[in-house]
């Protein structure tokens, strides 16, 4: 059987450099690299004629205007989404968070309304809605962790009260990896008129994303941990909300009419993208929707599957490694793991493999909550992508038994 890497590896510059020397870049849930055709595809947009988009009629503005459209249309397809107006542009997920607290949250809750969140967020779906329950006295409730390192959703049935308006949780963990298995949860939310709030960050470079099947309220994700361009994300917002979305941002084209005294806006999604946008970046991440179309998913996230197995069984044979949230259960997880070893700082670690090429992350990972639920002051992750294969693995463990050996020299 070949190894479905093999051919798409070839389609990333940054990689055939990496590989000349031996460099393994193992820091996909960070930010991943970029396919040869999306970096052509923003060379092509600043080398040629371009306009502004939903202002000029001239050839160049039209054109681009189609472009960005299209992009829209290509990312509503892509999620699932029931129309292209529910996608709205942002520069990733922690401002399209940031959006949805001023554009929607600040006008729908209350002092006292509560909000569930688990133990399991990225600061980008935290620390939002810390400012925002300091602004209105909204009070913050926890989904707790079980001792498997999951969430405990016996718990998270319970906090599901009246009070609580609205529901934000990661589909899956840039620390652990666990994937939740949110249906149940948002249909019970939907049941008693909660709204939910879906950071799929993680998620979407991994699995199939149909927002309309999962019935979310609001969904986000970020072109950069997609293989797109950085500085750019989306905010999916349901069509049955469309109607209770407020700008945060005015100004140029998200108006219909403007006098000295009265301004009124346009409609979704126009009205949440006030000035110039990103275009270059929505672009781009059209033409990586249409490279990612273009590959065999399933077989490359089996492999990412398969890489993430082999890593597990080789780090448990190494003396003093402790996995986060390791378990005997069959809880799907994306292909990421972090882990501790014992005597040893993870930062050292993480020092050592740079010095050998080997790229991977340590720190808190903006999770400093879990960090505390852990007792832990942070974690070496390793985060596969499609283009990853075995010989990375096999780099990363002989490098990092080096760099242990050094360290307790």
């Amino acid at each position: 059987m070949n190894n479905p890497t093999t051919s798409i590896r070839s389609q990333f510059p940054a990689l055939l450099q990496m590989d000349a020397s031996d460099q393994v870049y193992l820091d996909n849930a960070a930010t991943t690299q970029i396919p040869a055709g999306v970096i052509q595809t923003l060379i092509d947009f600043y080398s040629n004629p371009q306009g502004n988009v939903h202002r000029s009629n001239h050839h160049p503005g039209r054109q681009t205007t189609n472009q960005f459209e299209q992009a829209r249309k290509k990312v509503a397809q892509y999620i699932g989404a029931e129309t292209p107006a529910s996608i709205v542009w942002t520069s990733g997920t922690t401002e399209a968070i940031n959006l949805l607290c001023y554009s929607w949250a600040e006008n729908h809750l209350r002092a006292g309304d509560e909000i569930l969140l688990s133990e399991l967020e990225h600061h980008a779906n935290l620390v939002p809605w810390q400012q925002l329950a300091k602004r209105l006295g909204v009070i913050l409730k926890w989904i707790p962790l079980n001792s498997q390192g999951l969430l405990d959703m016996e718990t998270a049935q319970r906090l599901l009260t009246d009070k609580v308006k609205l529901l934000a949780i990661t589909q899956a963990s840039n620390v652990t990896g666990v994937i939740n298995v949110l249906k149940p949860i948002i249909n019970l939310a939907k049941s008693r008129d909660i709204c939910v709030v879906v950071d799929g960050a993680q998620a979407i470079a991994h699995m199939n994303i149909n927002v309309s099947e999962l019935g979310c309220d609001f969904f986000t994700f970020s072109a950069h941990k997609l293989y797109g361009p950085k500085g750019i994300g989306v905010l999916y917002v349901a069509p049955h909300r469309h109607s209770e979305m407020s700008p945060l941002k005015t100004g140029g084209e998200m108006v219909k009419l403007v006098t000295k005294d009265i301004s009124t806006f346009q409609s979704m999604p126009l009205l949440l993208e006030a000035g110039t946008p990103n275009i270059a970046g929505v672009i781009g991440l059209g033409a990586t929707i249409d490279f990612l179309q273009q590959q065999d998913l399933p077989a490359l996230w089996q492999n990412e599957q398969i890489l993430h197995d082999e890593l597990m069984t080789a780090l448990i044979e190494i003396d003093g490694i402790q996995i986060l949230a390791m378990s005997d259960t069959q809880q799907p997880k994306v292909p990421l793991l972090s882990f501790t070893i014992a005597g040893l700082h993870h930062f050292d670690i993480a020092a050592l493999l740079d010095e050998q090429h080997i790229y991977v992350r340590s720190g808190k990972h903006c999770a400093m909550p879990l960090m505390n639920k852990l007792s832990i002051s942070g974690s070496i992750r390793v985060s596969i992508g499609i283009y990853n294969n075995n010989n990375d693995i096999r780099l990363f463990i002989t490098r990092l038994n080096k760099a242990i050996k050094l360290l307790k020299t």
